[in-house]
């Protein structure tokens, strides 16, 4: 059975192929040939999507720590002087090989070849411009020419970061798409072939989804502005929701039923089960913000602490972290 992966824009899924087949014998032909209902029931489809995905996400996660480092030694406009060798981290050149098996699968598809090749545009220059950047620094060459190339360097690179990262956006709308229906198809068969706890771990990812969603917002102006109202129906139905996939995943038969018994998923979905519990908190503490139109704690704003419940970087986090287990329990 393969599975396919899900995101965000720092993480995609990955969901499982198991549509209906139709063994056809062509004539003239000893080999039998498979029909399916749709493209996107062909279990190789879903392989060469999960290589798009997979590629995404490795992308993402290197250009978050590149960026990260660079912002941090350059956190606005290039100095005047600079004073000490900066520590920079180069985009990794580890997910390339997926892009490469993707584009040379079986079975193409188009739309997603096109948005990793203009990531792949943007990337490979950058990644040269933050090498020769890395180089640069290390070898103390600032100290000769007053930090010239160090100006230059730093255009290539924000620039190119810009560009990446629009591209990313564009990537992740094409397989935004791709992923609605294959995961429809998923969800559909998981419930008809009686797979409640698959059915159910995907049911808790969308619910999940849609809080990501509520607070991808540019100011806390705008999470104040929320209606705790839809936040507490949400919070709601994530609860019922769990439950439901609780009592199937507590069933030993049904849970081996869907997962072998050498399968890691029972570990992955102790944290799974953790993690979901934890959105719950996490939109407890929204709504109570919100009615409160109290964002801080002990008198600091703390929109980015991750530690702190209820704040977009708390969701985003948790969000993240169900996805990587939600993939973890499926591969």
């Amino acid at each position: 059975m393969n599975t396919l992966r899900i995101f965000s824009l720092s993480m995609l899924i990955i969901l499982t192929a198991c549509g209906e087949e139709k063994n056809v014998k062509m004539p003239g032909f000893q080999e039998e040939v498979i029909e399916y209902a749709s493209i996107y029931e062909n279990p190789k489809f879903t392989e060469t999507y999960n290589l798009y995905v997979t590629y995404f996400n490795k992308v993402i996660g290197s250009y978050d720590v590149s960026e990260q480092y660079y912002s941090r030694a350059f956190p606005g406009e290039y100095p005047a002087a600079v004073t000490g060798s900066p520590s920079l981290v180069t985009i990794s050149d580890y997910p390339d090989s997926y892009l490469e098996d993707a584009l040379n699968a079986e079975v193409k598809i188009p739309e997603l070849a096109e948005a990793g090749k203009k990531v792949r545009e943007q990337l490979l220059p950058l990644r040269t411009a933050m090498n020769q950047a890395e180089g640069y620094y290390e070898r103390g060459e600032f100290e000769d020419d007053g930090a010239a190339q160090g100006r230059v360097y730093h255009e290539q690179i924000t620039t190119g970061l810009a560009n990446l990262n629009e591209a990313v956006a564009n990537m992740q709308s094409s397989i935004a798409v791709v992923d609605n229906k294959l995961r429809t198809i998923e969800n559909e068969n998981n419930k008809k072939n009686g797979y409640y706890v698959r059915y159910h771990t995907a049911r808790v990812i969308d619910l999940a989804r849609q809080a990501y969603e509520l607070v991808q917002v540019e100011t806390m102006e705008e999470v104040a502005a929320l209606d705790p109202k839809n936040i507490d129906a949400l919070r709601q139905q994530l609860t019922d929701e769990i439950k439901v996939m609780d009592s199937y995943a507590s069933d030993p038969e049904q849970f081996n039923l869907e997962f072998s018994v050498t399968s890691p998923a029972s570990g992955y979905y102790s944290q799974y089960l953790s993690q979901s519990n934890r959105m719950v908190k996490n939109l407890r503490a929204l709504s109570k913000m919100v009615q409160d139109q109290d964002f801080t704690k002990g008198g600091r704003m703390v929109i980015s602490n991750v530690s702190s419940d209820g704040m977009p970087a708390s969701i985003a986090d948790n969000y993240s972290r169900l996805i990587e287990l939600y993939n973890d329990m499926r591969d």
